[in-house]
């Protein structure tokens, strides 16, 4: 005796969620997108991205579409207040199984400069206290966070401390 699940299922294509669509695809989708974000410096479509990658584990930046995200907000006209949540969603929509490189860092140190620490602190927090990332790394990028860290410390310091 064996039961049978039959299931028919609607399948509508929306165009309007095409990017949506495309960044389900994971990494690589997203950075594609990402590439166009930066191209157009379009603000509804970065809001569209990052409520995808907020939602999706597999969908997610790598270092250079999170880098190349931060340069352009940091270039951006808008009230530095504006952006903050935006910063913050793109640090924190870094991939689990991707490590900063030194652009990357150099990129957050200058949101970490225009924005202001306090703003930041939870995304940087976060960047580091993931666990995936925290697996099977070796001296050189230990010491690469602790240069990081470092620079960031200095900052705060010169801010006139936390």
């Amino acid at each position: 005796d064996e039961s049978i699940y039959k299931a028919t299922f609607l399948v509508l294509y929306d165009p309007a969620f095409e990017t949506e669509l495309k960044c389900l695809g994971g990494c690589e989708e997203v950075a594609e997108v990402s590439g166009t974000v930066v191209d157009t410096q379009d603000y509804d479509l970065l809001d569209r991205v990052l409520a995808v990658v907020e939602s999706k584990e597999k969908s997610k930046f790598d270092v250079i579409s999170c880098q190349r995200l931060l340069q352009m907000l940091l270039k951006s006209r808008k009230n530095v207040q504006s952006l903050v949540p935006l910063f913050n969603k793109i640090v924190c929509g870094l991939s689990s199984s991707e490590e900063p490189d030194e652009q990357l860092y150099d990129t957050i140190i200058g949101a970490v400069e225009k924005i202001g620490h306090a703003e930041l602190c939870d995304s940087l927090q976060e960047l580091f206290d993931g666990v995936k990332r925290k697996k099977n790394k070796d001296m050189y990028i230990f010491l690469r966070r602790m240069d990081f860290a470092l620079k960031v410390n200095k900052h705060i310091i010169e801010e006139g401390g936390p």
